[in-house]
């Protein structure tokens, strides 16, 4: 089978959609601009960003480790205008392969510390998904693979059969004192998710908790 990947925002919505009634995730509030787009045109009538806001640009074309390239800019609207400006339609480099910076998106900056910056990943193999999880995520994380414990949930043709149990749960989260029992409902709801939208690879980095309420913060694609 044959697998598309899909832009940040646009996995975020489809998350979203789904996730609602779980109160687990907030509602997208992203906004998209193209190279080319006039910059106050397209945030004119964006409430939660004013000059008191603080706020995230970034390209949102498939690129990842963006922070460590030195393209992720938070800051005032003057200064996610600037940097607009500047990237919009530029040529960057990303390892070997070279294009260019047409199409970025800007969400609330979400005040957060290290420790509540999580990993979380999903993917499936032939005969089993995987469900990756590591408490210390964030830009610098490092051999992901070395570092995540990870289960594994068998394929079965019984949908109910094809989830994580308890004790799974337990391994792969560990203790994290009150975060524990809400990560346990939130990557049940995600791997829920995953099946239902038929995704084959999906990755936060990191997953923030703020108010002990779960939200997307930098990185989605499958």
């Amino acid at each position: 089978m044959s697998a598309k990947a899909i832009s940040e925002l646009s996995g975020k919505e489809l998350l979203y959609r789904y996730l609602e009634s779980s109160g687990l995730i907030d509602a997208p509030t992203a906004v998209r601009l193209c190279a080319g787009d006039n910059f106050d045109a397209v945030v004119k009538g964006v409430n939660w960003l004013s000059a008191a806001q603080k706020a995230v640009i970034k390209p949102d074309q498939l690129i990842k480790r963006r922070g460590k390239h030195g393209l992720v800019k938070c800051g005032p609207v003057n200064e996610i205008k600037q940097w607009f400006n500047e990237k919009a339609g530029k040529s960057v480099q990303v390892g070997k392969t070279t294009g260019r910076l047409h199409t970025f998106i800007i969400e609330p900056f979400c005040t957060h510390t290290d420790a509540d910056e999580l990993y979380v990943a999903i993917f499936s193999q032939r005969h089993h998904d995987v469900i990756m999880f590591y408490e210390r995520g964030g830009v610098d994380i490092g051999d992901v693979d070395q570092k995540a414990r990870s289960i594994n949930v068998g394929v079965s043709l019984d949908e109910n059969e094809m989830m994580p149990t308890d004790a799974q749960l337990a391994t792969l989260i560990g203790n994290l004192g009150d975060r524990t029992a809400v990560l346990k409902t939130f990557i049940t709801s995600l791997y829920s998710a995953y099946k239902a939208l038929h995704f084959t690879y999906l990755e936060i980095n990191p997953l923030g908790r703020y108010a002990i309420i779960l939200f997307l913060l930098f990185f989605l694609q499958h």
